[in-house]
């Protein structure tokens, strides 16, 4: 889209300049050649051309960029409320008897795997091709929203990996200090205890996430209604 904006700019100003030179010469200079006046007047018509192209092309790339982006947030909206719900559940059973809590901790790596895919559903590249004439506009403001967003996603898959890492110390415990009767018990019940804070942290951070998620998305909505319906449709469902 950058190539289009330049484009743009730099024939609207061929445009202008040409079309003044050519009023001027006109104005004060009749009787001047006109093979040097047809060629003012060609490259005036070479610049508008070029702008009416650029500015069509932009309009068209941006529609479609701006379509692609709703797309992948409606994607990382649905695996991040599968990662939401599996986490919630995975917390309840932490705070259940000991086979509930052997449960949670097998599904660490499911949950782990949800979350390095948020960043994947919506990527950096695709971002960075948005380019507006005005960095003040909305659509600038909202791509610059989702990019900040991006961030925290990455901040996010790094609890995730924190439980992963628990995960890991609980396990080596278990098999470490399988005949330590005396220290063995209270150093595994520390390190599954670590499990659950750490995932109780992730689930924290994921609901408020997808929290932020919803109302960009509802913001995106107010800038292009494209699959609006859809959308309100998977929401109402969603309750019910």
């Amino acid at each position: 889209m950058s190539i289009y904006v330049k484009t743009v700019k730099i024939c609207s100003v061929g445009v202008i300049l040409t079309a003044l030179v050519i009023i001027a010469i006109k104005s004060n200079l009749p009787l001047l050649d006109s093979i040097w006046l047809n060629l003012l007047i060609g490259t005036f018509t070479g610049f508008l051309v070029a702008f009416i192209i650029s500015l069509s092309n932009y309009f068209h790339e941006k529609s479609n960029l701006l379509l692609k982006i709703k797309k992948d947030m409606l994607m990382l909206y649905i695996n991040m409320l599968t990662l939401e719900k599996t986490t919630c559940t995975m917390v309840d059973n932490s705070l259940s008897n000991e086979m509930s809590q052997n449960i949670a901790i097998a599904r660490v790596e499911t949950v782990h795997s949800l979350a390095e895919r948020n960043p994947e559903l919506l990527t950096r590249d695709t971002l960075l091709k948005f380019s507006s004439f005005c960095n003040r506009s909305k659509e600038s403001a909202l791509i610059q929203t989702i990019s900040a967003f991006r961030f925290k996603l990455s901040e996010l898959l790094i609890l995730y990996k924190n439980v992963c890492i628990r995960k890991g110390e609980y396990e080596i415990s278990c098999i470490s200090l399988k005949h330590d009767l005396e220290n063995g018990p209270k150093v595994i019940e520390e390190n599954r205890n670590k499990i659950n804070a750490e995932l109780l942290n992730a689930h924290t951070c994921c609901k408020c996430l997808l929290g932020r998620l919803k109302n960009i998305i509802d913001l995106f909505f107010k800038l292009d209604t494209r699959g609006k319906e859809e959308w309100e449709q998977f929401l109402k469902e969603r309750k019910e």
